[in-house]
């Protein structure tokens, strides 16, 4: 199989990148900045610095990529065909300076201007690109970003990642797309080696370029649409021969957002065979958690070898993974204890040992397991190694697994999140931000670092329920924040807000938000997008009908509840609930197309009022509508109704006894109880009572223990307590083991044994 590390696959350029460097930083502007202080890369920016690259980065548009590109920039490739020479620089010299003025924050072509000008002797053109390198750079990797996926540096294409790695002192294994970790950013995952042998993850980020080159489109001002704008380039990128770009797409289902494990091993297959290690390390990952992806032996076996022939310590840690998982090895075994020792002293201290705990994660792979538990102990004692050497990732992990264990008693939960926030992971933050509570100023301070580091769930918190220790402003700025992080309530929120407008621009703005939602697979949103169609069609005038075919498709895709969530949201939130024809019309539909459900809630509504007019007629036609589409208790709710509702006992109980005839077994229970106790006011007719209850039980295997209860109740009423008393000791002790919360029901239960012990009936009025 063709594979090779990332670094040998560059032209000279880049192995010399990381010489250059050095004296880049010592060098660029010299007169200009001599007397300032420079930070190195990483750190915080100078004032200057800082100005020339946001200058650089907000130039990006619409207008930088032309319809058609001068014939200057269109003959520019060429130049990349040969390595370059002085003539070849000064014929491609004007098609380069103008792709630069048009992408100004393109380091590739930056350095490919730095090279020209070195060989064309162009000291002044020397000078701009310099300058321009140390300015991108420095701002690309500020403040730490690249080291952590919540802080990713950003990027114009994949090619800038290696002048930036190369500023960190490392150079490149592999990299890949982590297509899916994210809806911020567009995540390109890659893992380099410093000079003392260890590999790190790095971490960059294309979508805000993206972005700005799209943002003709005001739809890229939400987060679902940027995340096909994401997921669109790759594709674009996929079908133009990219191989990384098409493991990054291909390995998903775009359809239902989530991975499609025969796709990705294909796609995976397809671009590791092109010479990128990055996809083997996601190949061995799908190959090991996904019992679909049908990965035969020999492959994994050889994708290992490949990946440990380069050295990569993945190689040595996947492997580790396949023992446990294929050949149910234990932690002890010789083999299990190499690798992960190899992986171990090729990254840093833990990493290695962390990254194989979340291969046994539990949600994505527990089915192809012979033992759930033994794999939960295993992953479990891989994060206790890991945090012992210092990874707070695994810190985290044991704290917020900490009380369904037990296991590791030798720190606390809270002292776990304290090391993993002190290390700067958001969610440890975040967790050390809540148990210090939002009302002091230290809970309040880590929520918004955790916040700052763009966890969507901090930002949330700060935006939603910090509104009263915050300026209004900057708590609605937290909560935007956060629904363009993909946070499903925010987004929701941010759509009711622009409703409550009662504006035609608070209106779309509202189906904008929840569109965005839908994008992202929040079935709720889609859910409140319905109602918005349905509550205002106007919003979709070449389909007016836009509501109903999405409730519909909530139906056939999510189910009846789901559907019917829509009705309950146009009756009960308000701008929609101001008109209860709207959630009506919902339920019409949906039992004209045969959900009965539909038609029962119409019958409850008519009858309470709830959101309708009480309306006796319609509320029972409704019931019975259900009943005539299949929902087998619509008689019974309907004599509940009457009798609760309308407080008519003697049509209730006859549509108990219509209901009980047609072979509903809870109208037969409830009337037989009625019957034989006098419950209601009602008159007893104890034959007719043990009748109907008698008849229910010979058809049940397993009777519902109230049914023994009523069973109970009328043997009593015949005299019979030794047999009310062993049928209802069986009721009582099957309520308390399932229903011990139903404290009143529990009372009325124990107060009936206690008459039948004392060999008397209960008689519901004298009872009272």
């Amino acid at each position: 199989m063709p594979i090779m590390a990332e670094n040998e696959s560059l032209s000279g350029r880049w192995a010399s990148c990381k010489r250059l460097l050095p004296l880049l930083i010592v060098l660029v502007l010299g007169a200009c900045v001599l007397g300032s202080q420079r930070s190195e890369p990483g750190g915080p920016l100078d004032r200057e610095t800082l100005r020339l690259a946001t200058s650089k980065w907000s130039q990006l548009s619409p207008g930088s990529i032309p319809q058609q590109l001068p014939r200057a920039e269109a003959q520019l490739g060429t130049l990349f065909e040969a390595p370059f020479s002085a003539a070849s620089c000064a014929r491609h010299r004007d098609g380069l300076q103008a792709s630069l003025k048009r992408m100004p924050v393109d380091l590739y072509k930056w350095y490919s201007a730095l090279d020209c000008a070195e060989l064309l002797d162009d000291r002044q053109w020397q000078a701009q690109s310099e300058q321009a390198i140390d300015a991108l750079i420095r701002y690309a990797l500020r403040d730490g970003r690249a080291r952590t996926p919540w802080q990713p540096a950003p990027i114009l294409h994949p090619m800038d990642v290696y002048p930036l790695v190369a500023a960190l002192e490392m150079d490149v294994l592999w990299k890949r797309y982590l297509t899916f970790d994210s809806v911020r950013y567009l995540l390109l995952e890659v893992s380099a080696v410093d000079d003392g042998g260890r590999q790190h993850r790095l971490y960059f980020d294309q979508l805000q370029a993206l972005s700005a080159l799209n943002s003709e489109d005001w739809l890229v001002a939400f987060p679902g649409p940027r995340r096909a704008l994401a997921l669109s380039v790759l594709e674009s990128e996929a079908l133009a021969g990219d191989p990384l770009a098409l493991a990054g797409f291909m390995n998903t289902d775009i359809e239902g957002w989530s991975l499609n494990a025969v796709a990705a091993r294909r796609a995976l297959e397809r671009a590791w065979q092109s010479g990128y290690p990055g996809p083997a390390v996601s190949l061995l990952e799908v190959c090991l958690a996904w019992t679909d992806a049908s990965c035969s032996a020999e492959l994994e076996i050889e994708a290992l070898q490949a990946l440990r022939s380069l050295d990569i310590a993945e190689g040595w840690a996947l492997e580790a993974g396949r023992l446990i998982i294929r050949e149910q090895r234990s932690l002890d075994d010789d083999a299990v204890r190499a690798a992960l020792e190899t992986a171990e002293s090729m990254t840093p201290p833990g990493s290695s040992l962390y990254y194989v705990s979340d291969l046994l994660r539990e949600d994505e792979s527990l089915g192809q397991r012979t033992d759930a538990a033994l794999y939960r102990e295993l992953r479990l004692a891989l994060l206790q190694q890991a945090a012992e050497r210092g990874e707070p990732r695994a810190h985290l992990q044991l704290a917020l697994s900490h009380d369904k264990t037990g296991m590791f008693a030798q720190m606390s939960a809270a002292q776990r999140i304290r090391l993993a926030a002190d290390a700067g992971l958001p969610m440890a933050l975040h967790q050390s931000a809540l148990k210090a509570g939002l009302t002091s100023d230290r809970g309040l301070a880590l929520m918004r670092r955790s916040a700052e580091l763009g966890l969507a769930e901090s930002q949330f918190v700060l935006g939603a329920f910090a509104g009263r220790l915050l300026d209004p402003e900057v708590s609605n700025q937290w909560l935007h924040e956060a629904a363009m992080g993909g946070h499903y309530m925010a987004m929701r929120i941010k759509a009711m807000r622009a409703l409550a407008e009662e504006t035609e621009d608070g209106k779309r703005l509202a189906m904008d938000w929840l569109s965005s939602g839908m994008m992202l697979g929040d079935v709720s949103a889609v859910a409140l997008l319905a109602a918005v169609y349905v509550a205002y069609p106007g919003l979709s005038p070449d389909d007016p009908e836009r509501g109903f075919a999405v409730i519909d498709a909530l139906w056939a895709d999510e189910g009846a509840d789901t559907a019917l969530l829509v009705a309950r949201q146009l009756f009960e939130i308000a701008p929609f609930s101001r008109d209860p024809g709207l959630g009506q019309a919902v339920l019409v539909h949906l039992a004209a197309s045969g959900l009965a459900e539909a038609g029962l809630q119409l019958g409850e509504r008519f009858m309470r009022g709830d959101g309708l007019d009480r309306d006796q007629v319609a509320g029972e036609a409704w019931f019975r509508r259900a009943h005539e589409l299949g929902y087998e208790d619509a008689l019974y709710e309907l004599g509940m109704a009457l009798i609760h509702d309308l407080d008519d006992l003697e049509s209730g109980l006859a549509v108990w006894d219509e209901a009980a005839g047609g072979g509903s077994d809870w109208a037969g229970n409830d009337l037989a109880f009625v019957l034989c106790t006098g419950e209601l006011g009602a008159g007893r007719d104890i034959d007719r009572g043990m009748a109907l209850i008698s008849r229910i039980l010979e058809r049940r295997d397993e009777p519902h223990h109230y049914m023994l209860s009523t069973l109970a109740a009328c043997h009593a009423a015949n005299g019979d307590f030794e047999q009310a008393r062993i049928n209802h000791a069986q009721a009582l002790a099957e309520t308390e083991r399932l229903e011990p919360e139903a404290e009143q029901t529990l009372a009325d239960m124990r107060q009936r044994m206690a008459l039948y012990e004392a060999g008397q009936p209960y008689i519901a009025n004298a009872a009272r």
